[in-house]
Formats: C-alpha cells, structure tokens, sequence
C-alpha cells in the first residue's frame, strides 16, 4: 500500500500543479516518510492527512501538497485509473525507498563495483 499511496501524491501534485516532481532522493524521501506515517495513522484512524510542505519551489513560489486519504480512497484510485484510460498513474519513481534507506542509488552501486573489482585485481 505504501508504494500506491507513494504514485498517487506524485499524481496529486501533477494534477495540482500541472508539473511532475523530480525523482530525486530527497523528494522521494519526503514523500515515503509522510505515506509510512499515513498508512500507519489509517490503522487507527478512517482518515489520514498528507503534509508536505515546501515539496517544490518554482517562479511563483513554494509548492505543498495537502490533501487527506483513507484507505478505500488509496484502493479505489487504482481501481478508478484501470477502468479509465484517461487517468493514469504517473510512472514509479527510479529510487525505490528500499533502496534510498540503504543508501543505495544506481551511480553509487556502479562506483562501488568498480571500486570492488579495482581492488581484488590480482597483479600480472
């Protein structure tokens, strides 16, 4: 549920704001931090609030996303984009949150293969 809830503030905040987030680490970040929180606040609660401030910055100032969501709310979303084509769900991010909390990102993993390979070279 954490990765549906993750696509739809994405969606959220391109439908708000006609403008895709980047993909980056530390937006990703943001936003898995405060949809782990949401998930565990509907397990207690009907209905849970998204946060984000400052998520964005452009010429026309700071960007938040705001909005609450409950849990039939995340699953019917999903059901809603299926059955019409002309909603649909942004694509996943690049940096899976697993990844990003192992501090592992595609460049750093080629680094330190490269690195790894660099060092066990035996000599000729």
């Amino acid at each position: 549920m954490e990765q549906k809830l993750i696509k739809i503030i994405y969606s959220k905040f391109a439908q708000d704001y006609n403008y895709k987030l980047p993909k980056d680490e530390l937006t990703l970040g943001r936003i898995t931090d405060v949809s782990r929180k949401a998930i565990l606040e509907l397990k207690n609660k009907e209905r849970a609030e998204i946060n984000i401030p400052f998520i964005h910055s452009d010429k026309n100032g700071p960007k938040h996303i705001i909005f609450s969501v409950t849990e039939e709310f995340i699953n019917s979303y999903f059901q809603n984009v299926s059955e019409n084509n002309d909603l649909t769900p942004l694509e996943e991010p690049e940096l899976m949150a697993s990844d990003m909390f192992f501090n592992k990102t595609p460049k750093k993993e080629a680094k330190i293969e490269t690195t790894k390979q660099e060092s066990f070279r035996l000599p000729t």
